[in-house]
């Protein structure tokens, strides 16, 4: 039987240690919180018994063992009985606490270990997978470059479109047939009069900079699209403060990457101390205040107008690319006023247009009441939601043709 027990014993610690490890890369779930109580527990009962023959100190440790067990009770409670602090992925029903920093971790990691610069990296395959999630399961299909959709079509005589941009412009919520790209193609074939092919160089947790930096390892390889539909939400503005802008995608890049705050694998581990953040600390997910946020907001918008002007616009026109800019406002942000500086673009050689108005008149349309774009968990659009914005997209492109 010692040997059962050692087995035993072995994979406890196993367990232990990658929980360690992954509550500080802020990667965590229910057993993290368990084993982050069960370890101030232990340590308190250690302390109680030592001391047992000093009754002050003892006293001290018995009222802290009943506190912290307090707190864990309470801490699993909240979890499940509420869901006013979950994260993203929480919501969506992974059961992990998600940081928005994980991927700036772990390539803070790799650049100051092996000088390997992760950013840098382009056109690495990515295995087929199967999408789950409460709202919808779709089969998604990557090609050799590690995008969804089409091979990079560098010969053929057809009408090229080229999509950059997040998660909505990869599509998720919706299958391989069903993204914007997709059927933006479809309306463009009848438009021109050819045949189309399409890249879809969108890439969750994307942004104008990444993009960018997309475009440019395609045009290397040889690719010359007859149009680049670059689409652009709110959430690029956070992702400039999270991930920065243009230099991270250079190999030599040995900078830090914004790892967030120190406290967030607590934050992470105890929905107690969530509650606590978001009563007095009023952050948002990504652990910014809201008044921070909205002075790195106004800055994030200002480098996008950059980069568009100085980077995408004269490289669109050096190869005679029609070159079109699409902001998209997510549900909850339907009715606001978002990316009032990009304004500025209609003076630019470009296609821009806000698509807010018109969502806003689709959700407010009462015969649209029982048709939903969006998915309330994941807040992606739906297959119907992307077949509107193509259509959307089609009617602006469409007038510049």
């Amino acid at each position: 039987m010692k040997w059962i027990k050692k087995i035993i014993v072995f994979l406890v610690a196993i367990v232990v240690i990658v929980h360690v490890f992954l509550f500080f890369f802020a990667y965590t779930n229910v057993l993290t919180t368990c084993l982050v109580y069960g370890a101030i527990l232990y340590i308190l009962f250690k302390g109680f018994s030592i001391s047992s023959e000093k009754y002050f100190f003892k006293i001290i440790f018995l009222v802290l063992l009943s506190v912290f067990a307090t707190l864990f009770v309470a801490d699993i409670g909240i979890r499940y009985f509420t869901n006013n602090y979950d994260g993203y992925s929480e919501s969506n029903g992974s059961g992990y606490y998600i940081s928005a920093y994980r991927e700036n971790k772990v390539k803070t990691f790799f650049v100051k270990v092996f000088g390997y610069n992760m950013d840098a990296e382009f056109g690495n395959p990515i295995e087929d997978t199967w999408v789950k999630k409460d709202e919808f399961e779709y089969f998604l299909h990557f090609n050799s470059l590690g995008f969804r959709g089409m091979e990079l079509d560098t010969n053929s005589e057809k009408y090229k479109i080229l999509a950059l941009g997040d998660s909505y412009t990869e599509g998720i919520g919706a299958p391989d047939d069903s993204t914007w790209v997709v059927a933006l193609s479809r309306l463009m074939e009848k438009k021109v009069g050819k045949d189309i092919s399409y890249f879809n160089g969108g890439r969750s947790g994307g942004e104008p900079f990444r993009s960018f930096f997309i475009l440019e390892k395609l045009i290397e390889r040889g690719y010359r699209p007859d149009l680049i539909v670059l689409l652009i939400n709110s959430s690029d503005l956070l992702d400039y403060v999270i991930y920065g802008g243009s230099d991270r995608f250079d190999q030599k890049f040995r900078g830090s990457f914004n790892n967030g705050p120190w406290w967030e694998p607590f934050y992470a581990s105890s929905f107690i101390v969530r509650a606590l953040v978001k009563k007095f600390g009023n952050m948002n997910h990504a652990l910014i205040s809201e008044e921070e946020l909205k002075i790195l907001e106004k800055e994030a918008e200002q480098e996008i107008y950059r980069i568009i002007t100085q980077k995408y616009v004269p490289l669109a026109d050096s190869l005679h690319i029609q070159l079109s800019v699409f902001t998209l406002p997510r549900e909850f942000e339907v009715g606001e006023v978002l990316f009032p500086g990009l304004e500025k673009l209609k003076n630019q050689n470009i296609i821009y247009a806000n698509f807010g108005r018109s969502i806003k008149s689709y959700l407010d349309n009462p015969a649209n009441k029982n048709i939903p774009i969006y998915w309330k968990k994941d807040l992606h659009l739906n297959a119907r939601g992307y077949d509107y914005i193509a259509k959307l997209m089609y009617d602006e492109i469409a007038v510049h043709q």
